[in-house]
Formats: C-alpha cells, structure tokens, sequence
C-alpha cells in the first residue's frame, strides 16, 4: 500500500546503499575473492532496512531489521557452482529482508553491532578490510544512474568478450567451418574463472553460461548469444561441440583495469586473423 513516490524512493535507496556497503568492502570483487557472493553483505541487510521503512516502522526497529537480516543473509561462493540454486540468491536474499522487517515489527531484535561488532560482517566477510566510514559518506553520483544492462545472456564478466567475438564474425562473415582458432584474452579474474577441465565441455545450461569456451563458440556458430543459444539441441550442436576444442583463453595483463574487457582473435585456416579489442562492452556505464 506504499505510494508510487515511496516506492521509487526505496528503489534509488537501494542502489545507493548497496553500493556503500560494496565501497566500504572495497568493491563487490573482493567479497568474490574471499569466497562469498556479492550479495551475501548487501542485499538482505538493506531488503530488510527497505522494507521497514515501507513498513512505516521506527528507526529503532529499522535498524533491527537490518540487524536480523545481515545475521542470516550469508551466502558462500560455492552457491555459484552450476545449478539452478544460484539463480535464486537474490529472491532469497528479499526474502529475508521481507521477513526480518516482519520480525522486527513484532519486537524482535537482533545484534545491532551487525557491520562493526566482533565477528560482525565486516571481520567475517571482509576480512576485517572494511572502511566503515564510507557507510556514512554520499557518493559522488546517483547510482542508479551507472546501471549495468547485460547485452548477452551470461554471465556480465564475458559481455566484453562476446561482443568482441560477434562483432569479428559478423564483419568478416566468418563460417564456423573456417576457423582454425579462436584467442580470448581477459584480465586475470576472467582467466581464472576459465578452468578449462571443468568448463570446456559444459553438458548443461548452468554450466553453459558461465563457460568463456561455450560462449565463444556459440557465437561463430549463431552470431549471437541469446535464451535460445542454451537451449538443449544447441549445447549439444557438433559444430558448437567441434568449436570448443578450438577456443584458447589467455590473461591480458593491459585489461586488468577494466571490469568486462575482452579480445577476440581469430584465424581461419586459409592464414587470416581477425582482432577486436573492447574494453566497455555496449550496456556499460561507460558504453550506455
């Protein structure tokens, strides 16, 4: 029963203070790097400060909501493992906002030290590398005015890669059937995500797009990368399934500042070698 107003409020509110908390831990990669997901510190803790205020609940029972919430919102890496768990670690992460707002509401409480205190998020999660000062502090911009869209339909590390790789076949007009090799070349976090033992020959769409193997030769197969490219009969397509095989991921030391770059190279068999280097992949702040 909120107002559009409120709700448009809470939805900017949200951007802005998830991304403290994103700054405060040193950006949304480090919390990757020490083995949790991005959402584990943000979304449920501030789903559930939201939902108080739309509750019209107190200042003090607001801070318990986040209080329980940031109690119980932990969510390990190993959740982005292939399977369909991990597409719900946002809905489950609202959820637990939702109901601690609900808790809250009703008298419960929890450990208001939740950032702070010892063994608090910002020991157990960030390894105590958090500036809690930047909690406080008003960024520079509105956040949401920086969102990301996705252009492909994986994973967002790769979207510099994919166009990359389209943008080549589409100019050259490349047949799979001409392809000697592709060359991708990442920074060093996409590197190792690569795994080639485990990711070079995904049987399943979970582990489809989150393959840079699959979704490169995807594309010199269909020139896109779409819903309909994770289908069934597409993963097991024999000239996608030829194509991996042929698919060479490297680090690129002049990409490490950038947070989706990509280079494709690709040489056909008749000698020919077709580059293309993108940094902000279309849909980037950067690349609106």
């Amino acid at each position: 029963r909120s107002s559009g107003q409120e709700i448009i409020t809470v939805i900017v509110l949200a951007y802005e203070l998830c991304n403290k908390i994103y700054d405060s831990a040193g950006g949304s990669h480090r919390l990757r790097e020490r083995g949790w997901t991005t959402e584990s510190m943000g979304h449920a803790c501030i789903t559930g400060l939201l939902a108080a205020r739309l509750f019209g609940l107190d200042e003090k029972q607001m801070a318990n909501a986040l209080a329980i919430a940031g109690c119980f919102s932990l969510q390990p890496g190993i959740m982005l493992s292939p399977g369909g768990a991990r597409n719900m670690r946002t809905p489950f992460g609202a959820y637990g906002g939702i109901l601690s707002a609900l808790l809250a509401s009703k008298g419960f409480t929890g450990g208001l030290e939740v950032f702070e205190g010892r063994q608090g998020l910002a020991q157990a999660v960030a390894g105590g590398e958090m500036d809690l000062e930047k909690l406080k502090q008003p960024r520079k911009d509105w956040t949401i005015l920086s969102t990301w869209v996705k252009t492909f339909a994986c994973d967002g590390d790769m979207q510099g890669l994919l166009e990359a790789t389209v943008t080549l076949v589409k100019r050259h007009d490349t047949a799979p059937e001409d392809v000697a090799e592709v060359k991708i070349k990442t920074n060093s976090y996409n590197y190792r995500l690569a795994d080639p033992v485990k990711r070079r020959h995904p049987n399943n769409k979970y582990t489809a797009d989150h393959s840079l193997y699959y979704t490169t030769a995807g594309p010199v197969v269909d020139r896109a990368v779409g819903p309909e490219q994770f289908s069934e009969q597409k993963l097991w397509d024999p000239r996608v399934r030829e194509l991996l095989d042929k698919v060479v991921v490297e680090p690129d030391p002049s990409l490490e500042e950038f947070s989706s770059p990509g280079i494709a190279e690709i040489t056909t068999k008749n000698g020919e070698m077709y580059r293309c280097e993108i940094h902000h992949p279309k849909g980037h702040p950067l690349n609106p």
